[in-house]
């Protein structure tokens, strides 16, 4: 980090820099104490000083307690100030509608969900209804606490290819020309949210990425990919510490790389997708295909499995539950096994609702997958592991998004009197 002398303008640019380095470190370290953002930022303890003094008479964090320091002096310790406004995450995916609201220090305060089937949804109905379900969960937050207060930022998952600006180019299974969801969500939120506040929309699997980088369980993490597999299969890209997304930003559509080339017809065109084998549609028709004759009493009658009913009779040893999940996880390995070969991550965390199918068999896939990489396990030294971020990764990689995006916002960090 530079340290400039103060009143140039170069130095009102360092000077920032510096706040948004040390107001990052503080949002993903906290509570934490002036020695270790000393350490963290590589700046000067002199300089931390005065730009921790900045950060707090901004409001935007204060002290949170003290602790003892190896030489038995008391340490401050600082956070995130709570009460300087409202985060929303908010989600669009092929069957759920869902919101999420923090606080500046990241504490769930609301969440709303609603289960649609987006493909007979138009953009703009969506958007207005994912709005909604905002004020109504801002409204949760306004009663608990007893007032308002102001919404910091917005940011929204969508399924599919997303512009730098916001607009949703493609979404396989959606029949949506190319809608600008940016500007509808922001003209839908105008009457909550303050013109220069960010609205941030992005790939579901790039944000779930996001979340699993700073809240996941490998924290910190630089070389990932993360594949999100619901009813549609796709991935985020980690190099480096920072998200891959291509010269299209369509990098991360593995869900329809070819595996079969006389496979059957996928939603994007094309054939044989590795998504029509690996997502919860593929693992779903296996277990309808299989019942087709047989007498089990491991399904719920009127409704289709979930993949939680899936991994629970497989757990009781239903033949036709081992089977699905078998075949499905061939198929994973072998995918699993192909991204490792394109991108040599460290790690590669499975989420969405086909990691809650292999929540009891996830050493079998990392057995299996094994056998799918160059030159054997010997060669390739990586991680394979469940995502324990749930279903609202994708919101929680929104909330760490505008988080980010906050931390480096000029007028926040102005100057205060």
């Amino acid at each position: 980090m530079s340290e400039a002398v103060a009143g140039t303008n170069g130095g009102r640019r360092a000077r920032h820099g510096n706040l948004a380095t040390v107001l990052s470190s503080v949002l993903d370290h906290a509570p934490t104490s002036q020695s270790s953002l000393v350490e963290l930022t590589g700046l000067k303890k002199p300089t931390i000083s005065k730009l921790v003094d900045e950060l707090h008479r901004a409001g935007l964090i204060r002290q949170k307690a003290e602790t003892q320091s190896t030489g038995g002096r008391p340490r401050q310790l600082w956070a995130p100030n709570p009460t300087r406004g409202l985060v929303v995450g908010a989600q669009l995916s092929l069957e759920q509608i869902a919101v999420l609201v923090i606080d500046f220090a990241a504490k769930r305060r609301a969440e709303r969900s609603m289960v649609v089937d987006l493909t007979q949804w138009s953009a703009s109905d969506a958007v207005d209804a994912v709005a909604s379900m905002i004020k109504g969960a801002l409204a949760d937050v306004c009663l608990s606490d007893g007032g308002a207060r102001p919404v910091l930022g917005v940011a929204l998952a969508a399924p599919g290819i997303v512009s730098r600006r916001g607009v949703l180019h493609y979404a396989p299974g959606l029949a949506w020309d190319s809608p600008d969801l940016h500007a509808l969500l922001r003209r839908s939120l105008s009457d909550v949210l303050d013109p220069d506040s960010p609205v941030l929309v992005d790939n579901e699997a790039n944000l779930a990425t996001l979340a699993e980088q700073h809240y996941g369980v490998h924290p910190g993490v630089s070389d990932m990919v993360y594949v999100l597999a619901d009813r549609g299969v796709g991935a985020g890209v980690l190099v480096d510490g920072r998200l891959f997304r291509g010269a299209h930003r369509s990098a991360g559509e593995v869900g329809h790389v070819t595996i079969h080339m006389d496979g059957p017809r996928c939603s994007c065109g094309k054939r044989g997708c590795w998504a029509m084998y690996v997502g919860l549609d593929a693992l779903l028709d296996r277990i309808a295909d299989g019942r087709r004759g047989r007498q089990s009493t491991s399904w719920p009658r009127g409704s289709p499995p979930t993949a939680s009913d899936v991994a629970a009779a497989a757990r009781r040893g239903d033949a036709l539950a081992v089977e699905a999940l078998t075949a499905v996880r061939s198929y994973l390995a072998a995918g699993i096994g192909n991204l490792v070969s394109m991108y040599d991550p460290d790690l590669v965390v499975l989420g969405g609702a086909v990691s809650t199918a292999f929540v009891d068999s996830v050493d079998a896939l990392r057995e299996e997958t094994g056998s799918w990489l160059m030159g054997g396990q010997r060669l390739v030294d990586v991680r394979i592991e469940l995502s324990t971020l749930g279903p609202d990764a994708s919101r929680w990689g929104g909330v760490r998004a505008v988080l980010g995006q906050i931390s480096q916002d000029a007028r926040l960090l102005a100057p205060v009197g």
